[in-house]
């Protein structure tokens, strides 16, 4: 029978997807901003992984669990919608002065 991972391996399991997927989310942003022709995909990748990190947030609330020890302290996810909503803010305002 397979050994049970002890509670510290779950925090770090946790840790290290929310690490990934506030990465993923920046990057996404980042290429939305440098790459015009794909600008939606890329902002609708940011918009899910803060939809996820936002899912995971509420529910760690529910279990108990610490932000901290779990990399979500710091995160809000109305900025993360924000941003992107302003960057296409930001794109429609340049597509008419063009």
């Amino acid at each position: 029978m397979a050994e049970i991972p002890d509670s510290q391996t779950y925090e770090n399991y946790l840790a290290d997807i929310v690490e990934l997927f506030r990465e993923n989310g920046q990057a996404a942003m980042a290429r939305a901003k440098s790459d015009p022709a794909q600008a939606l995909f890329h902002e609708g990748r940011a918009l899910a992984y803060a939809e996820a990190l936002s899912s995971m947030q509420s529910r760690a609330d529910i279990f108990g669990l610490r932000l901290d020890e779990i990399g979500l302290s710091g995160f809000d996810p109305v900025a993360e919608i924000s941003a992107v909503e302003e960057s296409r803010s930001d794109d429609r305002t340049r597509d008419r002065s063009e």
